[in-house]
């Protein structure tokens, strides 16, 4: 987290305990209601929780999603008022789902999750998980020492092999594929691969998925192949009105041809977009890599792959680069 959005946090939680502090004091002012202030609970109850029956007199649920709404406030913040849903943001609303108990749970226990070197660390020796750090690179990264880049500590890398062009639909190899692929194998880190998609339908999916194969063949791909169809800010994108029934199936196509292929398929996204734009009960059967820049996620699907910032440092590399953990088996 920015030190810019900690601040916020702190101030929307002390706006939010001033608020219950001076109901509080309302409710239990010596006198108040005509009782005996020796009656009334202590002022500092050591067992007063805002969370449990007096915050929810004085302050509801759907006065607080209003306030929440009115002044936009933070999604990390309020996914922690509201630890039953998944809160999230589309096009200026804020949206809270309810989780489907259906549908597979990661298990992961964020009490597990450390900093070392402000990059986050996750080990559960009783689940037999670990973490493992890497970044995702496009020819935006332009420039890329591996040597350098391995010596920071990352263990792999999600490389984009192309796109398809949002208005043209046209398919484009990334510029820096090839030297990336091969750069990255040299230093010996594990290799994946994303392609963004703005597939129409299936058929177009399945293309796409070919175009990745053909990208790859002869280079030894360890971690997934990945979908990524995202919105594209500011213009009217080929597929910009897709319904959730056909997003899905476009990225149930491209995974199936990655599978048939002997590859691991996943999909990406953000909570908001696979929320919101895809069928989840259909993606059970393949994995998520997700994308939440928080000090941890609130994602309670299955995933394993967190793209946890957008914004970092890495040796090797100029500018500001992707951040991912992976969760992977304990050796």
């Amino acid at each position: 987290m920015t030190g810019v959005r900690r601040l916020c946090l702190i101030i929307i939680a002390g706006i939010a305990l001033l608020l219950v502090g001076q109901g509080w004091l309302i409710a239990h002012w010596p006198g108040a209601g005509g009782e005996p202030a020796a009656e009334r609970p202590p002022l500092l109850d050591a067992a007063f929780d805002p969370r449990e029956e007096d915050f929810v007199e004085l302050v509801s649920a759907e006065t607080l999603k209003k306030y929440a709404q009115d002044f936009y406030l933070n999604t990390e913040f309020l996914n922690l008022l509201f630890p039953d849903k998944i809160v999230y943001k589309r096009a200026g609303v804020i949206y809270y789902a309810d989780i489907d108990p259906d549908l597979q749970k990661n298990g992961y226990d964020w009490g597990r999750l450390t900093r070392s070197a402000s990059r986050p660390v996750y080990a559960d020796e009783a689940a037999g998980i670990r973490s493992m750090f890497g970044i995702d690179v496009s020819f935006y990264q332009e420039d890329i020492d591996w040597d350098a880049v391995a010596g920071d500590g990352v263990e792999f890398v999600m490389i984009r092999a192309g796109y398809r062009g949002y208005g043209s639909g046209a398919l484009v190899r990334d510029e820096r594929f090839d030297e990336y692929i091969a750069g990255a194998a040299r230093a010996g880190l594990n290799i994946g691969i994303y392609f963004f998609s703005q597939a129409m339908d299936p058929a177009e999916a399945v293309e796409e998925a070919d175009f990745v194969l053909e990208a790859i063949a002869g280079h030894n791909v360890t971690f997934p192949i990945v979908y990524d169809f995202e919105e594209i800010a500011g213009v009217n994108s080929r597929a910009a009105y897709l319904g959730k029934t056909q997003v899905t199936d476009n990225a149930i196509a491209f995974c199936e041809r990655v599978a048939a292929a002997g590859y691991t398929p996943m999909v990406y996204a953000n909570p908001g977009w696979f929320i919101h734009e895809m069928e989840m009960p259909r993606l059970e059967n393949y994995d998520k890599w997700i994308a939440q820049y928080y000090d941890a996620p609130f994602f309670p699907y299955k995933f394993s792959l967190w793209q946890y910032s957008d914004a970092g440092k890495i040796a090797g590399i100029r500018g500001d680069v992707d951040m991912n953990l992976a969760f992977v088996a304990a050796e």
